[in-house]
């Protein structure tokens, strides 16, 4: 990241980033690893950097399933599924994504940043 970007960035006190969930999963390299926190759960190249960033730089983060919604890094996926906004095969109401907003008391922060990709990014801007 350049120096005027992270600059830019570091404006921002309390931030809240999101990134979305990855494709490839634990349960890809390894089927029986058992149900795994959210953060271990998603191993792509993608996500890991994401991860990295949000931690550095982010007052919180979250993860943006489409199977689940916006979780904690936590949250404890069982199994792995292959759901997803760009395929059009998530059924995720909008309702509990707002719902999901107001539990985590988005308010809070003052800014909200998203690393998702386009599809989920749309989504997330509809609530």
């Amino acid at each position: 990241m350049n120096n005027k970007l992270l600059t830019q960035f570091r404006r921002y006190h309390n931030n809240l980033i999101i990134i979305s969930c990855a494709k490839q999963k634990i349960w890809d390299k390894t089927p029986s690893a058992g149900p795994t926190s959210a953060k271990d759960a998603y191993v792509s190249t993608y996500f890991r950097k994401c991860r990295a960033f949000a931690e550095k730089y982010g007052t919180g983060w979250a993860i943006f399933s489409a199977k689940y919604g916006i979780i904690s890094p936590d949250f404890i996926i069982n199994e792995n599924y292959d759901v997803s906004f760009k395929t059009g095969s998530s059924s995720l109401a909008e309702t509990k994504l707002e719902q999901q907003l107001v539990d985590m008391e988005i308010e809070k922060y003052e800014a909200v940043i998203s690393l998702c990709g386009q599809s989920y990014y749309k989504k997330l801007e509809s609530v």
